[in-house]
């Protein structure tokens, strides 16, 4: 039995004011739009469990709770899998921010929560 959780995805992204002198930003690609989504969606990420070398994860959409994280912030649910995370019972804390893209390659999000009741089945 495989011990994923599943965990949010958010596409949040936070920007700042660039001071002056800045050199400019380079631009970002253009993200996987939540609304696309559907469930069984398959979804891949990245994360570091141990040194500073990055391992894959693969996993699913379940869905998309509409305001779920604030009014017009919408949580996309994951159920994600992967060696590392199945030996250790689910989603860790320093997963946070880990990246998740689409089948197609491009950002969904980040993991932001792992559920708290335990591995699902």
């Amino acid at each position: 039995m495989t011990a994923s959780l599943a965990v949010a995805v958010t596409g949040v992204v936070l920007g700042g004011t660039p001071t002056v002198g800045a050199a400019s930003a380079a631009t970002c690609d253009t993200p996987f739009p939540v609304a696309d989504l559907v469930p069984h969606q398959a979804v891949t990420g990245l994360t570091v469990s141990a040194g500073t070398t990055p391992d894959g994860f693969t996993g699913e959409v379940l869905g998309v709770v509409k305001n779920g994280i604030a009014p017009g912030l919408d949580m996309v649910m994951v159920r994600l899998t992967s060696t590392e995370i199945d030996r250790v019972g689910g989603i860790w804390a320093g997963m946070s921010g880990s990246p998740v893209y689409a089948d197609d390659g491009r950002l969904i999000g980040a993991v932001a929560y792992g559920l708290a009741w335990g591995p699902s089945p």
